[in-house]
């Protein structure tokens, strides 16, 4: 007997092809990318500097990206 297997159209919409972070990796990736510093990162959010970058190595983990390819201060 042959199994006819069927596509799911849903699968084509691109958040569904995103990583999965959590709320609180959303909140630090956008702080980060509002302020563009560790420290004031880490204060704003009432964390230590390296429970932030703790955070920050898992995101660059689930992206597959590095942190220091990202410009984060703007050049002078």
């Amino acid at each position: 007997m042959c199994r006819t297997t069927v596509a799911n159209p849903m699968m084509n919409e691109p958040w569904q092809r995103l990583p999965a972070l959590s709320l609180k990796q959303l909140q630090y990736f956008v702080t980060l990318a509002q302020l563009r510093h560790f420290t004031d990162t880490a204060s704003r959010l009432a964390i230590s500097q390296p429970a932030l970058s703790s955070a920050l190595r898992q995101i660059e983990t689930v992206l597959g990206v590095s942190w220091s390819t990202v410009p984060l201060r703007r050049s002078l």
